[in-house]
């Protein structure tokens, strides 16, 4: 039974009654709080969870003020060459890797980049941007302590690494 006077344990807020701790249907930062008031909305407490119903901007809390604040966008994977994608429409991220970049045994690399342990490899974004792209036969290798002495890459060159 809920009227005016509300009993205990009810709100009665714009002539409805609700329970102990319903939410404002039109605020999920407000409930029904008959400890504080049993006449209108109490804001909920700090980091108490709430949605806007946007799965893009990340999971919400209520700020103590009866505002839902975002936190932070669930897709960003904190790697510098992935592209931080979110589909609102399916509720998922995706994380493809940047345009110009590959991204190989967790270590981000740019278009041309030379496998720092195997200079006949390198980073080819077109070719493969997850696993090192072989050189062509034939590519001069930096040069050594002996400038007389040309390498090259070759088969047996990408075996010895």
């Amino acid at each position: 039974d809920c009227s005016y006077p509300p009993s205990p344990g009810n709100c009665f807020i714009g002539g409805v009654c609700y329970n102990q701790h319903d939410w404002n249907p039109l605020n999920n930062c407000q409930w029904c709080e008959t400890a504080t008031s049993q006449t209108a909305w109490t804001n909920r407490p700090s980091g108490a969870d709430c949605s806007n119903g946007d799965f893009c901007d990340g999971a919400e809390t209520c700020d103590g003020l009866g505002v839902c604040q975002d936190r932070v966008d669930p897709c960003v994977d904190g790697i510098s060459c992935t592209d931080d994608l979110c589909d609102e429409g399916s509720d998922t991220c995706s994380n493809p890797v940047s345009a110009g970049q590959c991204h190989i045994s967790s270590v981000c690399y740019g278009d041309g980049d030379d496998n720092p342990v195997n200079p006949c490899q390198l980073c080819d974004s077109v070719a493969n941007q997850i696993a090192w792209t072989n050189k062509p036969n034939g590519t001069a290798l930096p040069s050594s302590s002996r400038p007389s002495q040309t390498r090259m890459c070759s088969p047996e060159s990408r075996r010895r690494r």
